[in-house]
């Protein structure tokens, strides 16, 4: 459908836990990371738990490459980049690793190419002098708020750590008047506003928002160390799905009398089968209440020069970031509660009432 109408959501906060400070001097970096491929064998661990051993492992049958993509809280400066490869026999074989970096506008640089691990020397027995914990290095990386990992091999291969270290980057930022919207920011940069009752981190990759602190109750709404909160795709398009989020949007930033804070999301990129699709958002606080409004333009754009008809999935992602809550969505028949254990699953609402949804731990806690 041609120019969908604004969509708006509110959310209301009651209370929530804290998490860590970020990190401010150099030191190995908290990030998430995803991998493509589905028969990734997770051992007892993950990639930045500390075990240098014990991580990630796969099989190929002919030379593949493996793309492991490790996500920042916020652009970073990066002294060292540490991948720990263990070879458990002489079968695990890596030829070769590739790092690059994107350093915030949304495309990974040129890779760093670092020769593998020997081969095997002889076919008797399981295990030779290869068999050990190799550490390969990329030295003053750079900048960065995501790196990118890939990984070339023609058998077995394991990852057991990764280590992003460095610093994050707090380069200063024009603080935008009382009365304009002429304050963008480079993409890859948070941009951070504080109205003593909200702290809130937004990402211009995606528009999104990626840390959402209640400074009023003391916790954090969502992951600030994943994907943050309101990320969109088009549900039966596939090819957007996880394209919003690496794009950079045009963010404009605004303050106002008793606290009043609001941001504008915008952005229209070609690919991801919504090449005609434009999203907005309008992100803004009531003055000094514990209320974010979130509102949502969808627009089919002149170009398109046809109807398109348009599914729109956002993901809020809000709940008490560190603990366990179940979701509350009204319906005609009555509120359904989904448990924390049932999560991961689908749940269909088909007909949704009272135009809230709620999260909430067993003590009270949530959004």
């Amino acid at each position: 459908m041609v120019g969908m109408g604004l969509r708006n959501l509110v959310c209301t906060v009651a209370c929530f836990v804290s998490v860590g400070a970020w990190a401010a001097s150099t030191a190995p970096l908290d990030y998430s990371y995803a991998v493509d491929r589905r028969d990734v064998e997770k051992r007892s661990g993950s990639l930045r738990d500390g075990n240098l051993t014990e991580g990630i492992s796969w099989h190929t049958k002919f030379t593949a490459t493996t793309a492991i993509t490790c996500e920042l809280r916020e652009t970073c400066d990066l002294d060292r980049i540490e991948i720990y490869v263990p070879k458990w026999t002489k079968w695990y074989i890596v030829k070769e690793l590739r790092v690059s970096l994107d350093d915030g506008l949304g495309d990974f640089g040129d890779p760093v190419v670092l020769p593998g691990l020997p081969r095997r020397t002889n076919f008797e027995g399981s295990r030779d002098a290869s068999c050990t914990n190799h550490l390969f290095a990329v030295e003053k990386p750079g900048k960065a708020v995501r790196v990118r990992v890939e990984v070339v091999s023609d058998a077995a291969a394991a990852i057991g750590e990764i280590r992003l270290i460095g610093a994050p980057l707090r380069s200063a930022t024009p603080k935008p008047s009382a009365n304009s919207r002429s304050a963008a920011m480079r993409p890859g940069t948070y941009k951070e506003m504080d109205n003593g009752v909200w702290r809130i981190a937004f990402n211009p990759l995606g528009g999104r928002i990626q840390s959402l602190y209640s400074k009023v109750c003391g916790f954090e709404l969502t992951n600030p160390a994943g994907a943050g909160s309101f990320v969109e795709e088009v549900w039966d398009r596939r090819g957007s799905h996880d394209f919003l989020i690496k794009k950079p949007f045009e963010m404009t930033y605004e303050t106002g009398a008793n606290g009043r804070i609001e941001a504008h999301a915008a952005g229209n990129f070609a690919g991801g089968a919504i090449d005609f699709l434009k999203v907005e958002k309008f992100y803004s606080t009531a003055n000094d209440s514990t209320a974010l409004k979130i509102r949502y333009r969808f627009t089919n754009i002149p170009e398109a020069m046809a109807l398109q008809n348009y599914a729109p999935l956002i993901h809020a992602t809000l709940g008490v970031f560190g603990r366990d809550v179940t979701c509350y969505y009204p319906t005609t028949e009555g509120i359904v509660a989904v448990a924390p254990g049932k999560r991961g699953n689908e749940f269909w609402g088909h007909h949704p009432a009272r135009g809230w949804m709620a999260a909430a731990t067993d003590d009270g806690l949530g959004v």
